[in-house]
Order: structure tokens, then sequence, then C-alpha cells
């Protein structure tokens, strides 16, 4: 392990599954930390996440990839009454603990806080859950499908502008109509090359958008010099300005917008964006090393630390791929070892895939 990054020598653990929890732990082991990544004998299920639809089809297994890089792999089957020793072991190595299993299959592995804080009273032990420690659905799992992100906390902060409204009976609009928006000056628009873009335009920057696209008409045409006329009149200055921008390809909007900057972004498909030369001019794709396939970039973490160099990028681990490893690093023999293996607490060793 490399040992001049901010997290060199940071040991964690991570139980979790799917991917709040693994992500939080590649963060960590993107700044140099050490994360185990124990699954059961058969694997964590989004190893298959690739084959799951909606999911993008795909041979290789690139949601694993993305969630697990960086890691040594472990497995385990915390059913085996023979697998409590290893949770000890892990425990008393650990800095950090991640774990995201609902709280009464929990319980039932003996992985609560008050089952492993007595091992490592020292230990940081990072709970993800889909919906909170109390109330009515605390016990449910989530995804970010049922929530607005994987916690239900974090995704009332990340829709916090909306709660905070409902919260002080603010009157909401309905449902986005592009063709009849609340707001022209926040809206979608097609260039004439077929680009869908957003556009973003403030009070401030109205009079200059105006000029700027050719039409300071409409800064003195009667249907919007009032508020109460221009929210009456909204689907006219709408199609006026899709007239607009449609006579003009997306090259051009870019040169005008970004000349008196005003806030857009062109809509684009994914294939699309990994192109964009942003990614990797700011280090948002980089290199993935080993994974194999088609699997030669991956995404980095979206936090940066200034004058820190990340971690190169390298292939999530196979299942179990560094069991023996890890255990002799926890101090079991040889012997115990296949102890552990007769019991069925860690499976046969496998050899990896070409």
């Amino acid at each position: 392990m490399a040992t001049d990054n901010i997290f060199s020598g940071l040991k964690v653990v991570d139980f979790a599954s799917f991917i709040a929890g693994p992500s939080a732990a590649v963060i960590l082991s993107d700044f140099g930390a050490d994360v185990i990544k124990v699954e059961p004998p058969n694997g964590d299920l989004w190893r298959h996440g690739h084959q799951i639809p909606p999911q993008p089809q795909a041979k290789d297994p690139y949601p694993w990839h993305l969630a697990n890089r960086n890691k040594r792999g472990m497995s385990l089957d915390l059913k085996s009454p023979s697998a409590a020793q290893v949770v000890e072991k892990l425990v008393k190595w650990a800095d950090v603990l991640i774990v995201n299993t609902p709280h009464p299959a929990r319980k039932r592995l003996k992985l609560e806080y008050d089952d492993v804080s007595a091992w490592n009273p020292r230990l940081i032990y990072a709970d993800v859950t889909g919906f909170g420690e109390k109330g009515p659905d605390a016990d449910l799992p989530g995804f970010d499908i049922t929530v607005t992100t994987s916690l239900l906390a974090e995704g009332v902060w990340a829709a916090s502008v909306s709660i905070q409204a409902a919260l002080c009976d603010a009157k909401f609009y309905g449902l986005h109509d592009r063709k009849n928006p609340a707001n022209a000056a926040l809206n979608v628009y097609r260039s004439a090359d077929d680009t869908w873009f957003v556009l973003i335009v403030t009070s401030d920057k109205l009079a200059a958008v105006a000029k700027a696209i050719g039409r300071p008409d409409l800064l003195t045409d009667p249907r919007f010099a009032d508020p109460a006329k221009l929210i009456a009149n909204m689907p006219q200055l709408t199609a006026i300005l899709d007239e607009v921008f449609g006579a003009q390809p997306m090259a051009h909007w870019y040169e005008v917008f970004s000349g008196i900057h005003v806030t857009f972004g062109a809509v684009r498909a994914p294939q699309e964006v990994i192109e964009d030369p942003q990614l990797r001019a700011n280090d948002i794709v980089v290199p993935l090393e080993g994974a194999g396939g088609k699997l030669t970039s991956t995404i980095s973490s979206p936090i940066q630390v200034h004058g820190v160099v990340k971690m190169p990028a390298t292939r999530a681990p196979d299942i179990g791929e560094h069991n023996a490893q890890i255990l002799q690093e926890l101090g079991f023999n040889a012997i115990e070892i296949d102890g552990l293996r007769a019991g069925g607490a860690i499976p046969q060793p496998r050899k990896r895939a070409a």
C-alpha cells in the first residue's frame, strides 16, 4: 500500500452490499485506505448489476468495478458459527466498519454496533440505512429508486429547497410543461442540429440575453411588460424562443451563452458524455487497471483535495480473492484456515477467470 496519501494506513472493513456503503469505501480507497470488501460465498448481488434490467447491458461487470475498485476481497459466510471469530478479528483490525444490512438481518448476524464495539472501542461504525434509525420504516430496505438518494436524510437534504417549501406551505407549480413553463427563462430548448439544452437566465441577465440572441424587442414587447402579463403569455414567449434557438446549431449558442456568462448545458446521452473533454481534464474519467474486457476506464469519486493525487484505480476483487492473505494478516495459521473452510465459513479457493 502507498504511504503518502491522506488516508494511507486507514483500515476499512466493508460489509455493505450494492452501492450505498461500498461507494463510501471507494472514496476512502481513492485516497489510500486499505479496504477489505467482505461478501457472501456466492458474492454480492451487485456483481450481476450489468445483467439486471433496466441497467445498460454489457459483458463486463462495470457496476461492480465502479463500486468496489481498489479493494481487497474476502468471502465469508456470516451465518456460519465459525465466522464469528473472523468477524471479531476484522473488527479489531479495522479503524472503520461500513454496514448497510437492514437492522433485523444485522441483529441476526450480530453486526449491530453493540455487538462489535466491545471488541474495538475506537471503531468508527458507519451505518448506512434507507430510511433512518427510527420511525415505522426504519427496518425497511432501501435503494435510491425508493428514496431520493440511498439515505433518507441525504435525500431530503438533496431536495431541501422543495422540502423546505412544503414545510412553509408554499404553492407548488404542476409538472413541467416545456411549451407552457412556469418560467420560459428556466426551460429546455432545441437547437438547429437537434441538440436539446437547458437554459437558466437570471433576472440580471435578461437584457444581455435578449440582445445576444438578436431579439432586443422582447424587452419592450407589451405582452411581457409586467409580471402578470408575462405569466399569462409564457407560452407565446416560449414559442418565440423555440423559433430563435431552432435557427442556429448548438455550437453557435455555445459561443453566444459563453460570451455573456449565462448558465446553460447541452442534454447529452451517456455515449456523448464520455467524449466530453472536461471529464478527463478534471480527472473525472480515469484509467482502470486489470479489469479486462472493455473496462479500461472508470469514474473517479467527486471529491478532490488540492495537491493530493488519488490512488490509481485498479479492478475490483474476485470472490474471496484475498481470503488467505487477509486471514494470515489477522493471525490465522494454515490449519485454522483449513478449519474455517471445513466449517463453511469461507469457500474453497477459486482460480481467477482469465
